[in-house]
């Protein structure tokens, strides 16, 4: 099963449901899982493979990737992933990269990291593989530990404010009504 639309249609034959209710179940958007029904959405994010794992007990690897066993084994289990970290690095790209960067470029442990930037190992994941910004806080904490400029997390090539993959952020929706100034003043801000 090569496809995420492949896949998800085995899982909802395992739990005998359609997307609708499949998505009730496990606690997400229903659009997620009918975008990824329809094949308009080539993969799952990592939180939705992570609600499925937790109730059905697929393999969460199975579930972003096709790879590896269907079900959840001893070896396949979110303390491994985060162990294959690089590997994963791989699939992902812009936000999630460099906030790993800041990480490697330090010689620091994932579990350091995450002790300085106060998170848990599913946040970091889920910075990392779903290419979510950090928050307030998170930036605050990377600027204040890192020598980094925040709006490499916030601002693309052209001084456009980033859009987060996938549902809108509490974030986005209040920036996109801002004019150029004040998105100025904003960059200015965090830059201090």
């Amino acid at each position: 099963m090569k496809t995420a639309q492949d896949r998800l249609k085995f899982i909802l034959d395992f739990a005998g449901t359609t997307p609708k209710p499949f998505a009730e179940i496990i606690g997400v958007k229903a659009t997620i899982i009918q975008n990824i029904n329809k094949g308009l959405q080539k993969t799952f994010p990592y939180h939705t493979a992570k609600a499925i794992n937790k109730i059905f007990n697929f393999s969460i690897d199975w579930i972003m990737d096709g790879e590896g066993e269907i079900f959840t084994t001893a070896e396949n289990t979110l303390e491994r992933r985060t162990l294959k970290i690089d590997i994963l690095l791989a699939k992902t790209n812009d936000i999630g990269k460099r906030f790993d960067f800041v990480r490697t470029i330090n010689n620091l442990s994932i579990e350091e990291f995450i002790k300085i930037l106060e998170i848990t190992k599913e946040r970091y994941l889920e910075i990392c593989l779903e290419n979510k910004i950090p928050n307030t806080k998170e930036l605050i904490l990377l600027k204040a530990n890192f020598n980094i400029k925040i709006d490499d997390f916030l601002f693309d090539e052209s001084n456009e404010i980033k859009k987060m993959i996938g549902d809108k952020s509490e974030f986005n929706r209040q920036i996109s009504n801002l004019t150029p100034t004040q998105r100025a003043i904003i960059k200015k801000t965090l830059n201090k």
